[in-house]
């Protein structure tokens, strides 16, 4: 029997290496696609046996369909990671979000056209929401660039679905978080909090409410959409619990997860594209079976166990 191949572009990141650890566990030959070369036991560590160095570019593209084998699988999760980093150079998150997205979807559709392309999107496509849960056929108007080239890599998919036959999901990932994330609020907090002397002042209102999925839940959901024959596959479908959470009690069970009982204010801020409720609506999910497994505490304690030896070992 044919040993199943994925292939993860960004697989350097967060997800990408969560990802390929799952389905190393589960038989698959992983191969690894990244601008920058990795060390070999970093690499057999997350599960990656093979690894291709370059940018996604055609050349480069072309080049790894030489040598690795063709992919059955394809988790594209190479990008811009942040509204803040889009903003700051958005030519680039352009080119690493959108132009990957065509580049890569070229490639397939030359060489691998029967594979399957899951795409990790994001909630900051559907932009403002004052509350309540957001469902994917919500009209989309993005509040930031980082949006607006999700927006448009999820309008490539579709195109080359249309035009090509090119099978792929698009997974409007929420909060992501858990173990290895070394950016966004919980890593910050975490580090504040771990360092404080005295009160805290975060930005905000602390009223924001966030939906936060676990890692593991994530590529589980990457997993089980995969699994699923083609004709069940949704193109589109939100990646998130379903339960919101405000940031102001985020912050107090963060501090009570690191083993602090720091005293936290919000400032009253609020940044452009920072909506003020960003909640999942999970019908889809429902629909072909899948529910959370990691309650929000004890994702937090598993990641302030985390960010807690992660910080020991740098000092």
């Amino acid at each position: 029997m044919k040993q199943a191949v994925a292939w993860i572009t960004g697989a350097a990141g967060f997800l990408g290496r969560h990802t390929a650890r799952r389905l190393a566990q589960e038989g698959w030959h992983v191969v690894g696609l990244a601008e920058r070369d990795a060390d070999g036991a970093w690499c057999r560590a997350w599960g990656f046996q093979g690894w291709a160095v370059g940018p996604l570019e055609p050349a480069a593209m072309d080049a790894a369909a030489g040598i690795h084998p063709m992919p059955d699988l394809i988790l594209h999760a190479a990008g811009t990671s942040s509204v803040g980093a889009a903003a700051a150079a958005s030519l680039t998150a352009f080119d690493r979000t959108v132009r990957s997205t065509a580049v890569l979807l070229d490639m397939v559709r030359r060489h691998c056209p029967d594979a399957y392309v899951v795409y990790p999107s994001s909630a900051a496509v559907y932009g403002d929401n004052p509350g309540g849960p957001l469902a994917e056929d919500r009209p989309c108007c993005p509040a930031s660039s980082y949006g607006w080239y999700k927006l448009m890599a999820e309008t490539a998919l579709s195109e080359a679905g249309a035009q090509h036959g090119i099978r792929s999901t698009a997974i409007r990932f929420f909060s992501l978080y858990g173990p290895e994330l070394r950016k966004q609020v919980l890593w910050d907090w975490s580090r504040q909090l771990l360092a404080a002397k005295g009160p805290l002042t975060f930005g905000g209102t602390g009223a924001e409410v966030r939906d936060f999925l676990h890692v593991d839940d994530a590529v589980r959901l990457i997993m089980d959409l995969a699994g699923l024959a083609p004709a069940d596959r949704p193109s589109l479908i939100n990646g998130g619990t379903g339960r919101g959470i405000a940031m102001a009690d985020l912050g107090g069970r963060l501090s009570a997860a690191l083993g602090m009982n720091a005293e936290i204010v919000f400032d009253g801020t609020r940044r452009p594209g920072d909506p003020a409720c960003y909640l999942a609506a999970t019908g889809r999910l429902e629909a072909m079976g899948f529910t959370p497994h990691v309650a929000l505490d004890e994702g937090l304690a598993l990641y302030a166990a985390w960010v807690k030896a992660a910080l020991e070992r740098t000092t």
